[in-house]
């Protein structure tokens, strides 16, 4: 029997009663059992976070980068669906029906499918399906939309993060009575270490095993997608569900070799507040995480004109009618990450973002906080070699400024500018010579910017720039 909607609305509703009682991460601690509670539906451990924003800061803990290796994520728009994949979605019901156990029937239901999906396939234009293995096509078929047993993962937990925001939330999915959905968008982060490397045929290598787990690497990709989007897949098990499975091999994981069972299959709590999927989406577009990327093909373009537009139209409604003119002239700063730090500029040394993001008349820039010196930071030990310590804190530019970012501050009939690089903006900005040139560039774009930021531009000194590529 199928979930119905008000079945899926009255479960939905309790399990987000139970994730909000689960204490909110306090942004600092790393990941121990203590900072992750269990789901009280399937035993799942869990970690709720306050804002998306906090995702970063959750990923620079030490736990994160020493797993960074054997970690992969999976981002869902619903905290209350489980790891199904769509091939099993409202068919387990059918078992009984057909006198088999869960196992065989979900095997013969693959194989049926399988079988049916390569005959379909013959003489398509760009497949050639002689000889291909079944983990290819199933893969193949999984980016075109067909019923499988697999599961999208990727390495990139960046990547994950868009796809929980990817799509908005559907109507049919709203609850009528508390006019909300579901509190919490959800990633989920395993240790890869808990599956088998797939060395041969899914379907032969747990057809006589009820609960192995396969990652799946394909070796085609004609999309491009999973080179794009560092995917993999999750095969199994035919028996039995994906999270129970996994709780059981973390267990047995952690008497084996001691690591904690918590950190080796976990979710993360995203608050699905107003504004966050185009608050969200509109930052990682800054680090190249968009539909346009991570499907290199005619439908990423068109996926990425479509939100793209969402996000214009967003950020458009929430502003006052006459703040409209003025932030569509100034092109509207950002910060990298949430626009609201930026107003933490203003406020005490200590609660400087790690870094933010400029945007105005095509002038891009992103500055990152360089924070003083300490003992043991550098692993030669050696002196600066300007003699002089840094003692303060300062943002400077990631990347060089180029010969496009000067013009825009300097005007197009700026006579600094090679002729033979007219056409070649994009390269570095070198052989400026004269200070007075300089001076008068950090005062135009000062001038740009007062009224933006509570902060001034000027070149860094030698110790600030020996200390920053240090």
């Amino acid at each position: 029997m199928c979930e119905t909607r008000d079945d899926f609305l009255e479960r939905n509703k309790k399990i987000q009663e139970l994730f909000l009682r689960i204490p909110v991460w306090n942004g600092q601690d790393d990941l121990t059992e203590k900072t992750l509670s269990s789901d009280q539906e399937n035993g799942v451990p869990t970690l709720r976070l306050e804002d998306w924003t906090d995702y970063q800061k959750l990923l620079a803990r030490p736990f994160f980068q020493e797993r960074r290796k054997d970690l992969i994520f999976r981002g869902q728009r619903q905290s209350a669906w489980s790891l199904e994949p769509t091939l099993w979605r409202g068919r387990d019901a059918n078992v009984a029906e057909n006198g088999l156990s869960l196992k065989e029937y979900r095997k013969q239901l693959a194989e049926t499918q399988l079988a049916e999906f390569r005959k379909r396939l013959r003489n398509r234009a760009g497949y050639n399906i002689h000889g291909m293995e079944d983990d290819d096509l199933w893969a193949i078929g999984q980016h075109q939309f067909l019923q499988t047993p697999l599961l999208d993962w990727t390495f990139s937990p960046y990547v994950a993060l868009y796809f929980a925001f990817w799509n908005e939330n559907s109507p049919n999915e709203r609850d009528p009575l508390h006019n909300d959905y579901s509190h919490f968008r959800v990633v989920y982060v395993l240790d890869s270490r808990l599956c088998s490397d797939s060395d041969k045929s899914s379907v032969e290598k747990i057809k006589n095993s009820d609960d192995e787990i396969l990652l799946i690497k394909p070796k085609e990709d004609p999309h491009g997608r999973l080179i794009s989007q560092d995917g993999l897949f999750t095969f199994g098990p035919y028996a039995g569900s994906l999270e129970a499975r996994l709780r059981q091999l973390s267990v047995a994981r952690e008497k084996e070799t001691g690591e904690m069972a918590a950190t080796l299959f976990f979710k993360i709590l995203i608050p699905n507040r107003d504004g966050a999927r185009v608050d969200c989406l509109n930052d990682l577009m800054w680090m190249n995480v968009h539909s346009g990327a991570l499907f290199p093909d005619i439908y990423g373009a068109s996926e990425h004109c479509n939100i793209s537009l969402d996000i214009k139209n967003t950020a458009d409604a929430s502003l006052p009618t006459a703040k409209k003119a003025e932030c569509r002239s100034d092109h509207l700063i950002r910060h990298f990450g949430n626009a609201e730090r930026l107003k933490k500029l203003k406020g005490k040394e200590e609660d400087w973002p790690p870094s933010f993001m400029l945007e105005k008349d095509g002038l891009d820039l992103e500055m990152v906080l360089i924070r003083p010196e300490q003992d043991g930071v550098f692993d030669d030990q050696k002196p600066p070699p300007t003699g002089k310590k840094i003692s303060r804190p300062f943002y400077i530019g990631k990347y060089p400024l180029t010969w496009r970012q000067w013009r825009q501050v300097m005007g197009k009939d700026d006579e600094t500018i090679p002729e033979f690089l007219n056409n070649h903006l994009e390269h570095p900005l070198v052989g400026v010579r004269c200070w007075e040139v300089a001076k008068k560039f950090l005062q135009q774009f000062n001038t740009m910017m007062k009224d933006a930021l509570p902060l001034s531009f000027r070149l860094p000194t030698a110790a600030e720039w020996e200390y920053a590529c240090r």
